[in-house]
């Protein structure tokens, strides 16, 4: 094989995982629309997300969908590789919340998902970018160091994480979740994605 096809194959090998992970976004998906066929489950936001190149500095591979279901604002998120922009000069309280969970902050291959509970519902409604921002903010990504929202430490796999900011905070920054994590490779099959929707279809 030569050097050039040796490349090639990496980036085959490369887009395959991204598009494997986009397809993984897709079965939660529709696991949860399949579990709110028989209720009122009204889409906020998406889902939607992309893998792209922004220019030679900025790429970016996340998905998103929020929705309303039993009357709670529920999440999931998956963040493959985050926007190279959030974490120059900054993301510190992101960056401390990875080093917690021992995952690459560029490449964090997470998985979040929970609840999110709005103080101010009319800006939350009505405006996607502070829901998109809100899902950013439950692992302290874009949240500036003047904020707290969430003590890094308390990250974990095995539980619930709370993030809240204080009142009289600006809304754009998440007001209250109960955040739960996943390493997205350590989703193998249907019954994984099964158990992660039900645990975000019954939180």
């Amino acid at each position: 094989m030569t050097p050039a096809d040796s490349n090639v194959q990496a980036l085959r090998s490369v887009d395959d995982f991204h598009k494997n992970a986009a397809l993984m976004f897709e079965d939660i998906h529709a696991s949860i629309q399949q579990r709110g066929l028989a209720a009122n489950l009204t889409s906020r936001q998406g889902p939607e997300g992309q893998y792209g190149l922004w220019n030679s500095k900025d790429s970016e591979h996340k998905r998103l969908f929020v929705f309303e279901y039993a009357q709670k604002y529920r999440f999931v998120q998956m963040l493959v590789k985050i926007h190279d922009g959030k974490l120059r000069g900054g993301g510190t309280k992101y960056k401390a919340v990875c080093a917690r969970l021992e995952v690459d902050p560029v490449f964090p291959l997470l998985i979040v998902w929970g609840v999110f509970h709005p103080r101010d519902i009319g800006r939350f409604n009505g405006d996607g970018n502070v829901r998109r921002n809100w899902a950013d903010n439950t692992v302290l990504l874009g949240v500036p160091d003047d904020i707290t929202l969430a003590d890094p430490s308390s990250y974990t796999w095995d539980g619930t994480v709370s993030v809240e900011s204080p009142p009289g905070t600006d809304s754009w920054h998440c007001e209250s979740a109960a955040v739960r994590l996943r390493r997205l490779t350590d989703i193998h099959d249907t019954r994984d994605v099964g158990n992660l929707v039900t645990d975000l279809m019954d939180s």
